[in-house]
């Protein structure tokens, strides 16, 4: 096997295994109506629903933790 077919097929199955994170990551800022409806990776109406309920049941302050590493 050549060395370019090998990182070919190295990077293929490298982006197959990095897909599902993606998703979920794309679908925290999807509503629920839509994660299953649509599947594509970018949210039709994106919300922060979900961070902004985190933050308001549990207190977490994420928006200075999400600052702080950008």
């Amino acid at each position: 096997m050549s060395r370019v077919v090998r990182y070919v097929v190295l990077i293929f199955v490298g982006l197959l295994m990095l897909y599902p994170l993606a998703w979920m990551f794309s679908a925290s800022f999807k509503p629920n109506h839509e994660i299953f409806t649509t599947l594509g990776l970018w949210p039709a109406h994106a919300t922060g629903q979900v961070y902004q309920r985190l933050e308001d049941r549990h207190r977490i302050p994420f928006r200075p933790l999400y600052a702080e590493h950008l």
